[in-house]
């Protein structure tokens, strides 16, 4: 018995190990989505956009193919304690990832309405929105894939600093539409895309908040709630 129950993990670790693997490639798949969003975004180029909105077919090919996994592991092994964490972590990812996903194909949904405005692109700091929300994404990418913690809690301050680019962003457009008023829907399509951004940085750090939540078996969503 012993040995059955021995061999039942090793299986178990292999299929909690392929799991990962998934969501990593799936990880660095949405960050090349969202950068190649926002370069068609700067350039105004179409046939990225487009191409940006048929590749999200995949990202949701993959959350089912995730989805698929965890029941199975669920239904085979009955997995308690980290191994237990570390699965409901892995649906919760998931729908971050597809989710960011989506917010790439929005982007690039703007594309068509912003082409002819990158001078505007560019003064509402874009690309920089952009390479936070990446970069934060990044890191989560690697927080998981080491189950380091430390990492995990030191993107939750960078996530705030990027909604504070964002209200700078939205105070400058509405700005513009007082004095472009001909800029109209751009600048709407714009406001869009920047939201956009903060929400791919709000999916990533939830991404951190589960790595801490594997780790350290600590919910750090809402911390506020522990005064209740």
């Amino acid at each position: 018995m012993r040995i059955a129950l021995r061999d039942r993990k090793r299986f178990l670790d292999r299929e909690v190990d392929e799991l990962r693997n998934t969501l990593i490639g799936m990880s660095r798949r949405v960050g090349e989505q969202v950068r190649h969003a926002t370069k068609a975004l700067r350039s105004g180029d179409l046939d990225l956009a487009k191409q940006v909105r048929r590749d999200d077919d995949l990202i949701d090919a993959l959350e089912l193919q995730v989805d698929s996994k965890c029941e199975r592991i669920l239904a085979l092994y009955h997995p308690v304690a980290t191994d237990l964490r570390i699965l409901f972590s892995a649906i919760k990812i998931n729908n971050d990832l597809e989710r960011i996903g989506d917010y790439a194909k929005n982007i690039a949904k703007t594309v068509p309405d912003i082409s002819g405005h990158q001078d505007v692109v560019d003064l509402i700091r874009v690309q920089e929105m952009a390479d936070i929300s990446c970069g934060i994404l990044d890191r989560a990418r690697e927080a998981y894939e080491r189950q380091d913690r430390k990492l995990a809690r030191q993107l939750f301050e960078r996530d705030r600093w990027l909604g504070n680019v964002y209200r700078d962003a939205f105070d400058f457009m509405i700005h513009q539409c007082g004095l472009h008023p001909e800029k109209g829907s751009a600048l709407f399509q714009l406001v869009m895309a920047v939201k956009a951004y903060e929400r791919i940085a709000d999916h990533a750090v939830n991404i951190a908040e589960n790595v801490v939540f594997i780790v350290e078996g600590t919910d750090v969503r809402h911390p506020q709630t522990e005064r209740l």
